[in-house]
């Protein structure tokens, strides 16, 4: 067992030279002869061993050592994590590797992969509440902590690799805005896997059109929802545009022999069946998955967009232009401010309501999950869970205020303080103005498939007419957005009207085996 090498007084770094360090820093309390600071070293460096290059300083602690006690240290070892000279996460004693993994990746620079971007709110609090999801149809509701959702995902991944999901495969989720849905989404992530996000409003020829573009290794559905019949939908997909779902995966049946397990039928698309069941994943194993699995090129997710002709065309993000485009809306739209919980109400499977739902994971907001929106529902949950952000079109408002708690109360919901919305209708600009007239935090958005939802975002304090368009300031300050003219090709001045051009680094790598589009 190698022994410690502690920094002496004389030679350890001070506090200014801590809060003034730039990038990553792992700062390490203990001394030599400490037999709890022995016992975790080989934890420590086998957590470092997947970060070459992390500075690693080791300082040598005890009564009156000015650092330690400016960092509050009262064992040892205590392990600092900082970025920036910022704390991110702090572990006392720890004698496994995995905790200092997880907070190793709370500060690397920057997080590129899904797995990486909720790593720092897993490490700062793992214990405070992530994801609250709620049922409206059985009156129900589960939260979970960030610790669970992580050891639900992990579990998740066991579970995918045992079905032969590999790097590089796709998996389609047909379902509505259930934990599963995200809890696939991660552990496909981790595995270097994509999803085909389905929305729930296709029927057969859409679903079919994007089973055979984007050839996924599973399709994932339920088996009803209200008054949606997922498996009879499918009896209108040819079996050929299904020809590399290897099974057709439920997640609404129950585990098998479980009580109130739902029958299943043996096959669905003349493709074996199967059932996910989040209380019935495998437990203490974690299969290890390739060391490039999770890489930030790899392929995150698959969104729609709008067809020419024949069918929508696939657009392709990456772990890499998902997790930056994220971390620029959790800042941009005051995820990071104390207080804030986040009502996610649009469908994950769209860009709009995923990049929303993912930025308040990547900042520790917790979120509210509907299944789908139905405004009395969600205007009881506004009150109830202290909501302060939500999103979503100007109809989607137009019934929230119709359903507030009082109709007459300015503000009509006091604790909101952003609701992003997108126009969809003929006198959008109108309902948001009765919206905001009644203290409604309402300010008009940018986005779409292939630069992510909320690119751009009118700031509150704008003029009200401002306000009401859709567009705004870019949340990455690294986007750049120009104007050229249809007809002759060339680059037009500030305000004028042409084409827009987007570049940015969240910005999608390309259309699935459509390069010329």
């Amino acid at each position: 067992m190698r022994t410690p090498a502690y920094l002496s007084p004389a030679s350890a770094p001070s506090r200014a030279d801590i809060d003034t360090s730039r990038g990553p820093l792992l700062l390490e309390f203990g001394t030599a002869w400490c037999g709890h600071c022995r016992a975790a070293a080989p934890a420590v460096q086998a957590a470092l061993a997947g970060h070459p290059g992390l500075r690693h300083v080791q300082v040598e602690d005890g009564p009156g050592r000015a650092l330690g006690r400016s960092y509050g240290v009262t064992l040892w070892p205590t392990l600092v994590f900082l970025h920036d000279g910022q704390e991110r996460a702090r572990l006392v004693r720890p004698r496994d590797a995995a905790p200092i993994a997880q907070a190793l990746l709370a500060i690397a620079d920057p997080p590129d992969t899904l797995h990486a971007l909720l790593a720092a709110p897993l490490a700062r609090q793992p214990d405070a509440t992530a994801i609250t999801e709620v049922d409206p149809d059985i009156g129900a509701e589960r939260a979970i902590s960030r610790r669970q959702l992580d050891d639900l995902v992990a579990r998740a991944a066991d579970w995918l690799q045992d079905q032969g999901v590999v790097a590089g495969d796709t998996v389609a989720l047909w379902l509505v805005n259930r934990l599963d849905w995200l809890v696939l989404h991660l552990a496909l992530a981790r595995l270097g896997a994509a999803v085909m996000a389905v929305n729930t409003r296709y029927r057969g020829a859409e679903v079919a059109h994007l089973l055979a573009q984007s050839a996924p290794r599973l399709l994932v559905l339920q088996q009803h929802f209200r008054k949606i019949d997922f498996a009879a939908l499918l009896q209108d997909v040819p079996p050929a545009s299904a020809a590399s779902v290897q099974q057709v995966v439920v997640v609404d049946a129950g585990a098998h022999g479980a009580p109130g397990a739902r029958p299943l039928p043996a096959t669905l698309l003349g493709k074996p069946t199967l059932r996910f069941d989040l209380h019935s994943l495998p437990t203490g194993r974690r299969l290890p998955a390739p060391a490039d699995a999770a890489t930030p090129e790899a392929r995150a997710i698959l969104f729609t967009t709008s067809g020419t002709t024949s069918g929508p065309k696939l657009v392709v993000h990456t772990q890499r232009s998902v997790s930056l485009h994220v971390r620029h809306v959790a800042q941009a739209m005051g995820y990071t401010a104390d207080g804030v919980r986040l009502l996610a109400a649009l469908p994950f499977a769209g860009t709009f309501g995923h990049v929303s739902m993912l930025a308040a994971l990547a900042a520790g907001t917790p979120v509210v999950v509907v299944h789908t929106f139905d405004a009395a529902d969600a205007a009881r949950l506004l009150v109830q869970h202290q909501i302060t952000h939500c999103f979503g079109s100007d109809e989607m408002f137009e019934a929230l205020l119709a359903h507030a708690p009082d109709a007459h109360a300015v503000p009509a919901y006091p604790l909101l303080r952003l609701c992003g919305f997108a126009a969809f209708r003929a006198g959008a600009a109108a309902v948001a103005a009765a919206c905001i007239q009644r203290g409604m935090p309402l300010t008009g958005l940018y986005g779409s498939s292939e630069v992510h939802a909320l690119f751009a975002m009118q700031g509150l304090n704008r003029p009200l007419a401002e306000r009401l368009e859709g567009g705004g300031t870019p949340v990455n300050p690294d986007a750049e957005v120009r104007v050229r003219d249809a007809d002759t090709g060339a680059l037009l001045p500030v305000g004028a009207a042409g084409l827009l051009e987007f570049r940015a680094p969240g910005n999608f790598i390309g259309y699935l085996h459509n390069p010329a589009a």
